[in-house]
């Protein structure tokens, strides 16, 4: 539709989708009529009962298909385009609404006192849309830049190549202790801090350039960007959006905020590498320092108090569009101030602050031997496992992993998180809620004539509520009745009616029943919605974030377990012990081992235990097949059974990845390059999932930390199992033979040989 005007942009679309619904109800009244639901097949003939003779013949032909392969993806299409030709020919329209929403607010005794902020904000809403009023938006491709500005899959991504990439500029050489022979040299500590930071800067323009760079060809390549010189408010969105920008300005302005976002965020990764000694603590702090970002962002409403930690904060300023998306005020002691300005500020300040204090710190000189005792040190001195040195391996491997490795400040730190989102956690049910629990309690068992006998007297009732309502209603637009009347007899019927929401919940659980035993299976009745949050139904993603808060730590914990020996080139000292190998590889595994219970226990009981206290446990012997999203299970699997199962399946997640992070660390021998590699593999699938692309979740790590995924499918589980239970015994057998030095040692006979020879 290149050339064409907005107006007739909009004619087209309209005469195109209109055809589209009509062929969309004949195939519903035939899809509906194969199922006999003749009810409402025949409400959609009796809707388009005078256009269907028109269009039947070109239903049959099945010429209608012209952007898709479905008639429903078609429609949608064609629907998206249709609302977005229309917002834009609409424009002055949205802009005077904000005006009268502006006028309406300002007279309402709520937001009308002088002096307030939502006084203030209202009055400044409509200047701040003023220079776009008379501008005329044109109609084009909107996804090319929603693609390239707004992929989650990017974002994610670089928030894990940048801490990695600056991690490599310091870490590994302060870990191998490069840094004493460095900073004594004439140009090893000024020159050398601000050459990383510029490097860092470097870092993050290449960064952006190859991630932004294919973003911009693929959805280029995809969809297309249309006219780069319309308004950006055309874009589907951005129509809230206070600034006169084009496509390519926006574009632009995108780029610059998003690496001053990256640069802020390499500054305070160098920040912390500078500050900690080993690559775990950086790691850790990272993490921490992004998580709570990422909850402060999620947790404040827009509307609050506290929304200035919602909007100055890492994770818009990595998103970017929520900043130039909508006109965004920050309450500052009852003014507004304009997102835009602070936004900027924060940048500056922020980016000069942790420039000079990485350079203050990395150039400050300090004594090992006068150097004060960290709280962490400290810590680690006055706590004691044992009263003396241990003399046993597994012993002496848990205190250097606990103690010397601040392993233990790790989990503490991840058990009061752990704890403090627990304390927020809240058991608050709707009333609906509360009406299906007393119906579950109720019906819960199998499905009897009894209990359909009771569903139809229950239907009934609401029939009978919902004709003597209507009847109410019509008595009094006659004026049979006056208004007190209507409320009195009327809270009858509305109080037989507040059921039917829980009723209709029910009757789905049902009709599942029923269609179910059409298959040889026989589910109970149950209350099912705690069950759905431990087994992901209805799109709820606990089992998403309980994944990655176990891969982060598990990570941070046990990269370093071997990974130090050879930094610390102790490895050659070991293997001529003793048992300094087998033995010595045994008591390492098992302290990983122990490490990785604890965490399990720490991420999954406070869900588990919160869900099932507060929604209940009854239930838990009733075939899994009774909740609807595991249908796919055989009768005999129980619900106890079920999670028995999918929770030993994400324990054997932990232990596989807790090898993949050994048998890395044997490999690589550095700590740092272990963390940055299992992030790659472990986190970054997970995380993607988080952002909806299913895809990712079928992949081994994932799949297994998930579980429930497994379930859904038998090709997806026999996958799974062919894949992780060899890779499990290929991780073991490799890192023992690598730590071991198996290999080394044949060598070294050989070569021995050979010179005696």
């Amino acid at each position: 539709m290149t050339g064409h005007s907005n107006e007739e942009k909009l004619e087209k679309l309209q005469a195109r989708y209109d055809v589209l619904q009509v062929l969309t109800a004949i195939a519903n009244i035939k899809d509906l009529t194969e199922k006999r639901n003749h009810e409402i097949a025949q409400h959609y003939l009796e809707e388009y009962r005078d256009k269907i003779p028109n269009y039947i013949k070109l239903y049959e032909s099945g010429n209608y298909l012209t952007y898709s392969g479905d008639l429903y993806s078609e429609r949608q299409i064609i629907g998206t385009v249709l609302n977005e030709v229309s917002s834009a020919l609409n424009y002055d329209q949205y802009l005077r609404s904000i005006d009268e929403r502006a006028a309406v607010l300002s007279g309402s005794s709520l937001f009308a006192k002088p002096g307030t902020f939502s006084y203030r904000n209202i009055k400044l809403t409509p200047a701040a849309f003023a220079p776009l009023k008379g501008n005329v938006l044109q109609a084009d491709i909107s996804n090319g830049v929603i693609t390239d500005t707004q992929s989650h899959t990017t974002d994610i991504i670089a928030v894990l190549l940048i801490p990695l990439t600056c991690m490599s500029l310091i870490m590994p050489e302060k870990e191998n202790g490069l840094y004493s022979l460095i900073k004594p040299t004439v140009k090893g500590q000024k020159q050398t801090i601000f050459t990383k930071i510029s490097a860092a800067f470097l870092l993050c323009i290449l960064i952006e350039a190859l991630l932004y760079g294919t973003n911009f060809i693929i959805a280029g390549y995809l969809f297309g960007f249309g006219n780069t010189e319309r308004l950006i408010q055309s874009v589907t969105g951005l129509i809230g959006c206070p600034f006169v920008f084009t496509d390519m300005q926006y574009f632009v302005v995108y780029l610059l905020t998003k690496l001053a976002a990256y640069f802020l965020t390499s500054l305070l990764i160098l920040f912390l590498c500078v500050r900690l000694k080993k690559s775990s603590t950086v790691y850790a702090g990272a993490s921490i320092i992004f998580g709570a970002n990422f909850a402060l962002y999620l947790s404040i409403d827009a509307q609050s108090q506290l929304s200035f930690f919602k909007r100055i904060n890492l994770v818009p300023f990595l998103l970017v569009t929520p900043i130039y998306r909508e006109y965004i005020n920050i309450n500052f002691f009852s003014y507004p101030v304009n997102i835009i300005p602070v936004t900027w500020m924060t940048f500056g300040l922020s980016l000069l602050s942790l420039c000079v204090l990485t350079m203050v710190f990395f150039c400050r000189r300090t004594s090992n031997s006068s150097r004060q005792k960290t709280f962490a040190q400290f810590m680690a001195s006055r706590i004691r496992l044992w009263n003396r040195y241990p003399v046993n391996l597994l012993g002496n491997e848990l205190y250097k992993q606990l103690m010397e490795n601040k392993v233990l400040i790790i989990l503490l730190i991840f058990a009061l998180i752990q704890g403090y989102s627990y304390s927020l956690m809240q058991y608050n049910p709707s009333l609906d809620e509360q009406f299906y629990k007393q119906y579950m309690k109720v019906l819960n068992g199998e499905l009897t004539i009894e209990k359909m006998e009771y569903l139809k007297q229950e239907q009934e009732k609401f029939d009978k509520a919902a004709e003597g309502l209507r009847k109410l209603g019509e008595n009094y637009a006659a004026g049979e009745i006056n208004n007190a009347q209507y409320t009195v007899q009327s809270q009858y019927y509305q109080e037989i009616l507040q059921k039917q929401k829980a009723f209709s919940r029910v009757k789905e659980q049902a009709d599942y029943i029923i269609e179910q035993r059409k298959n040889s299976k026989n589910p109970y009745f149950i209350y099912d919605t705690g069950f759905g949050l431990l087994s992901t139904a209805g799109g709820n993603r606990m089992d998403l974030m309980s994944s990655i808060k176990i891969c982060l730590v598990l990570i941070v914990c046990i990269s370093s377990i071997f990974a130090n020996e050879y930094s610390t080139g102790t490895i050659d000292l070991l293997h001529v012990c003793k048992n300094g190998r087998g033995k010595t590889f045994a008591s390492k595994l098992l302290t990983g081992l122990i490490i990785m219970l604890i965490l399990y226990f720490l991420t999954y009981f406070p869900d588990f235990y919160f869900i099932l206290s507060n929604y209940g446990i009854g239930g838990m012997n009733a075939p899994a097949c009774s909740l609807q999203n595991l249908s796919a299970l055989p009768q005999n699997i129980s619900v106890l059974q079920y999670f028995i199962l999918i929770y030993t399946v994400r324990l054997f997640a932990a232990f596989i990845i807790m090898l993949f992070i050994i048998a890395v660390s044997l490999g690589i021998k550095n700590s740092f390059y272990t963390m940055a590699t299992a992030t790659a593999v472990a986190v970054i699938p997970i995380m993607i999932c988080l952002f909806g692309s299913a895809a990712f979740e079928k992949i081994p790590f994932t799949s297994l930390l998930i579980a429930n995924i497994l379930f859904q499918g038998n090709s997806i589980l026999i996958y799974n199992l062919c894949f992780s239970i060899p890779l499990s015994i290929f991780l073991l057998a490799i890192s023992y033979r690598k730590f071991c030095g198996i290999h080394t040692a044949t060598a070294k006979y050989h070569e021995l040989s050979n010179i005696s020879s």
